[in-house]
């Protein structure tokens, strides 16, 4: 009996230690790094071109060229620069990592979990209360459900956070159980 009491905090620690990182990330980050990476490079190219043809014929290729510089330049600023795709998460932090992006903060410091408003079917907001929020890539239904465990095992630990799931989240996440029992009624 004396050995089960002293053997039980080892046991309930290592439980604990077991459950004690939590981790979000879209597939294989180092394929979606170099995805990103190259579908970028291609875009480049092509806004090169078009620059190239705005010149030798202006003035409408010149609008045209501005605009697809400013919409390049916007995605890859926010690709890049801002988005995360990969978050892990233990009892007293949460790190997130993007292409060129890293960073840590304190699980206690985070406020709210929420839908971007600008894009709210492929990236999702976390707010801290100082600093600025961390924007987390979530592009397929299988990452949105990873995150909407991720987000709810954050939630366990800090209840002060507060998880706000966007329609497209909640429905992509029942989609898998919808098309499950419509492949079983197909069967029959």
């Amino acid at each position: 009996m004396f050995l089960c009491l002293a053997l039980f905090p080892r046991l309930l620690s290592s439980a604990l230690a077991a459950d004690r990182h939590v981790r979000y990330a879209i597939g294989l980050p180092g394929v979606y790094r170099g995805m990103l990476v190259g579908f970028l490079a291609v875009a480049a190219l092509i806004a090169i071109a078009v620059w190239w043809y705005a010149v030798l014929n202006p003035p409408w290729p010149l609008i045209f060229a501005s605009f697809w510089t400013v919409i390049v330049i916007g995605i890859a600023y926010r690709d890049l620069f801002r988005a995360s795709i990969e978050l892990s998460s233990d009892n007293e932090h949460v790190e997130w990592k993007g292409v060129f992006l890293h960073g840590r903060t304190s699980l206690w410091g985070l406020r709210r979990i929420r839908p971007s408003r600008f894009d709210p079917y492929r990236y999702q907001v976390i707010e801290r209360a100082n600093g600025r929020s961390v924007l987390v890539w979530t592009p397929l239904p299988i990452s949105r459900g990873n995150f909407r465990s991720f987000s709810r095992a954050l939630q366990e630990r800090n209840p002060g956070i507060k998880v706000q799931l966007g329609w497209w989240e909640r429905l992509s996440h029942a989609l898998p159980r919808c098309w499950t029992v419509a492949s079983q009624l197909w069967r029959r």
